[in-house]
């Protein structure tokens, strides 16, 4: 407490370097990328244009560095949010649309890479095609989630979603062990909800969860329907009561930010106890972790223990008829266009506010370079980032090395161990 206090005694006229620096990194990546994007010769620097003298920088430095540019800044109808990094990434999304719809279609080997872009854009941006095909992509999924007849049958057929990356009431993954970096660990986190958080379902003091949820259940319905399924109605009833059983089991965000109380090592065998009546054994199987870990990282060890509960509470109808939807949910946005408008509707304006979607090209690239980053990726840097480039950046870095070197080692409050 005493070097806390120590700390905080920094005279109010003073900005100590090492708040300075991060910003104006920032300021200045910005500045070099931008400049280079518009002019041959390359610039370096702060970007005083942005800078609002009225406000005293001891007082706001970040109203300081960003007011000018604060105040005649507009957040674009596609976007939640913008700032500088949202203007590069805009520029770099162009930049890519330029190299993908600049290469020549049919000329590449098949099954190269520039084929697997060309393609993937065109497939992506080619609306009419996907119209035609509407939801028939998804009938093989369809088939198998209705073939299911026994509950015991549901952790194989999960298991089978989770890898194509549809929501299930949990979410297992490997990352590095908590307590052992020298390892890796599968990781067990609560999971299945189709509405960002618990307090969703839960806390119904807030006007704007009450529309949510009444909107999302009108949502499941038009979407099941569209599916064929008859009883919609009922179905997206029955999958927000599931859905909020589980949130009733989930940790708050508060008690998942603790480190100490979301480590619970178990291992395998003793799945069975903590969440019984889920055949544990057979999603490690399906899953493809069998005999690969002896133990794994569960997050919030309750939540687990409820959505056990909830397999032997829920029918097996309803079990299938949250999966199909949470099928369609996941894969809506490469769909046709009106399950794309739904989609977009709901998850961007009505949860986030986002008034307009991107259009379709800048969503065609975002695909591209989700599932081929790679290869887009070298065809950018030999066009956008030459050597001199990276060493020009690799300085910038160094110096910044050097500078929060110098001054780390001049503080008084901090021990030469720590």
């Amino acid at each position: 407490m005493k070097n806390s206090q120590a700390f905080h005694r920094i005279p109010k006229n003073v900005i100590p370097v090492r708040r300075l620096i991060p910003s104006l990194l920032f300021a200045m990546t910005a500045s070099i990328v931008v400049a280079q994007s518009a002019l041959a010769a390359p610039l370096s620097g702060i970007d005083k244009n942005n800078i609002d003298s009225s406000v005293r920088i001891q007082d706001d430095f970040y109203r300081h560095v960003n007011g000018a540019w604060l105040k005649k800044a507009t957040i674009p109808g596609d976007k939640s949010r913008w700032g500088s990094f949202d203007e590069l990434r805009e520029l770099s999304i162009t930049n890519l649309r330029a190299i993908i719809e600049g290469m020549p279609t049919g000329a590449a080997t098949p099954g190269s890479e520039a084929a697997k872009i060309v393609d993937a854009y065109a497939s992506f941006t080619d609306e009419v095609a996907r119209d035609a095909r509407g939801m028939k992509p998804l009938e093989p999924l369809f088939t198998r989630i209705a073939g299911v007849t026994d509950k015991k049958q549901l952790p194989a057929l999960m298991a089978d979603l989770a890898q194509v990356g549809v929501v299930i009431p949990f979410a297992m993954f490997v990352n590095i062990d908590g307590k052992d970096s020298s390892k890796y660990a599968v990781l067990v986190n609560q999971s299945g909800l189709g509405l960002p958080d618990r307090d969703y379902y839960l806390n119904d003091a807030d006007e704007k969860n009450r529309t949510s949820r009444a909107k999302y259940v009108a949502l499941i319905e038009k979407t099941l329907t569209r599916a064929g399924e008859s009883g919609a109605a009922v179905s997206a009833k029955d999958i927000l009561a599931l859905e909020t059983e589980l949130a009733r089991a989930q940790w708050t965000r508060v008690e998942n930010r603790n480190p100490v109380k979301t480590y619970n090592k178990v291992e395998i065998a003793q799945l069975a106890a903590l969440a019984p009546g889920f055949e544990w054994t057979a999603y490690a199987k399906a899953a493809g972790y069998e005999g690969k870990v002896t133990y794994v990282i569960v997050r919030q060890p309750s939540a687990l223990t409820g959505f056990a509960k909830t397999v032997d509470s829920t029918s097996l109808s309803v079990w299938k008829a949250y999966l199909k939807w949470h099928v369609l949910n996941r894969f809506a946005p490469y769909l046709d266009r009106e399950s794309v408008a739904d989609n977009f509707t709901f998850n961007s304006t009505v949860l986030r506010g986002v008034p307009d979607n991107e259009p379709n090209w800048k969503r065609g690239v975002r695909f591209v370079e989700g599932g081929l980053g790679d290869a887009v990726g070298k065809l950018y840097v030999q066009k956008h980032f030459p050597p001199e480039n990276k060493a020009r950046m690799e300085k910038i870095v160094a110096n910044l090395v050097a500078a929060y070197r110098q001054s780390i080692d001049s503080l008084e409050w901090m021990s030469p161990a720590t």
